[in-house]
């Protein structure tokens, strides 16, 4: 539903970065500041991502690095 947001995290636990690729219905945004692709996510960290959905887009964020 438009104005619905999702957050979730994901955890490399890999000795090696990873990229994560997000699949919808409607294409996922992300902004300039990750190169208009999902942030990798480095190794032994883990990624906090929020996606947030206006009119027909899929709007993505992230917070990156974590130690979990």
């Amino acid at each position: 539903a438009d104005g619905q947001s999702l957050t979730m995290y994901v955890e490399n636990t890999d000795s090696s970065s990873h990229s994560a690729t997000f699949v919808s219905g409607s294409a996922v945004v992300w902004g300039a500041e990750y190169g208009n692709t999902a942030p990798a996510i480095a190794a032994d960290k883990t990624n906090l991502y929020t996606f947030v959905r206006i009119n027909t887009g899929i709007f993505a964020s992230a917070v990156t690095g974590y130690v979990y």
